[in-house]
Formats: C-alpha cells, sequence, structure tokens
C-alpha cells in the first residue's frame, strides 16, 4: 500500500487530469450546439 504523501500525490494527479476533461468535455459541448445551431440554420434555409 502506499505511503500517505504518495497518495496525496496520486490525488493531485488524478485531480488535475479530471479538471482536464471536464474542460475538455464543456469545450466540447460548446463547439457541438455551435455546429447543431449552424447546420438547423442551414437546413431550414
Amino acid at each position: 500500500m502506499a505511503a500517505e504523501g504518495e497518495m496525496d500525490q496520486e490525488i493531485v494527479v488524478h485531480r488535475k487530469g479530471y479538471e482536464g476533461f471536464l474542460t475538455f468535455f464543456k469545450v466540447g459541448a460548446a463547439i457541438s450546439f455551435v455546429i447543431a445551431f449552424i447546420v438547423i440554420l442551414i437546413i431550414s434555409n
């Protein structure tokens, strides 16, 4: 089992990875909504 300091370091690394994933997900969702809106505008005309 990892020592207490190593566990804290692992938590920090995993938290940074998760924050990066959330940022990527938010940006991807925003881009998807914009593209979907543009496609709807093109189809409606």
